[in-house]
């Protein structure tokens, strides 16, 4: 599993870099309760506060560290919450 954060450069707006992240993938046994909040928490917040969220986040793209933090795999599925002033949008705006 890979880690991914986005690095400003001179050639280009954004580069992606990967890191191996070490791991067990779900059923957590004891554990998994505490990490389904805590992907609940991240879920809510990609989708709230940035808007731009994993948009694939079954249990074989989610992992359990070794530390016991969760780290979500595989971005090649994400998407973005487009945003309206609800008062002046129109039907065709929503779609």
């Amino acid at each position: 599993a890979y880690t991914w954060s986005e690095v400003s450069t001179s050639c280009c707006r954004y580069v992606l870099t990967m890191e191996w992240v070490e791991g067990t993938k779900a059923p957590w046994g004891e554990d998994a309760l505490r990490l389904i909040d805590v992907g609940i928490q991240c879920t809510l917040r990609q989708l709230l506060d940035a808007g731009f969220f994993h948009a694939d986040p079954h249990p074989g793209n989610l992992l359990r560290t070794v530390d016991g933090r969760l780290a979500y795999l595989d971005f090649g599925m994400m998407s973005q919450v487009r945003t309206f002033p609800l008062s002046f949008a129109t039907a065709a705006e929503l779609k």
